[in-house]
């Protein structure tokens, strides 16, 4: 479960984290068609899953976001902060109030790096989670 920052992220590190034997997947809350358009808009190179029943946010501990985060300073200062780099929210899914998460999940069903978004700017540090990878 991606932030659109992070997808970006994992894209264009995709091939440093092929080196270190990783397969990245993201689950997304919205349903087939959405997914595609996502998929297609975001140049993603790597596995997106449909979880319209949301078992798996369920499962890792996400929340709702609240409207009211929408006018938060912060959630603001970043929004202009993203846009001014050409990034365009695109379309909205059916669950798009659904908070993210981010999580390395080892082959052996170990969890050393998990992260659950507290509002809709507060996002895993993508440098942390590669990090783990390197162990």
């Amino acid at each position: 479960m991606f932030c659109r920052e992070h997808v970006a992220q994992l894209r264009d590190h995709s091939a440093q984290i092929d080196q270190r034997g990783v397969a990245v997947a993201a689950i997304g809350t919205g349903d087939l068609m959405y997914a595609r358009d996502f998929a297609e808009d975001k140049r993603v190179n790597f596995p997106l899953y449909v979880d319209d029943a949301k078992a798996s946010y369920k499962a890792v501990g996400t929340r709702k976001g609240s409207t009211r985060s929408f006018i938060k300073p912060r959630l603001i200062a970043s929004a202009a902060r993203v846009t001014a780099q050409g990034h365009i929210q695109g379309k909205l899914g059916p669950a798009h109030m659904v908070l993210g998460a981010t999580h390395v999940i080892l082959p052996d069903g170990s969890v050393p790096y998990a992260w659950v978004n507290d509002d809709f700017d507060d996002n895993a540090d993508f440098g942390k989670a590669l990090a783990v990878l390197g162990q």
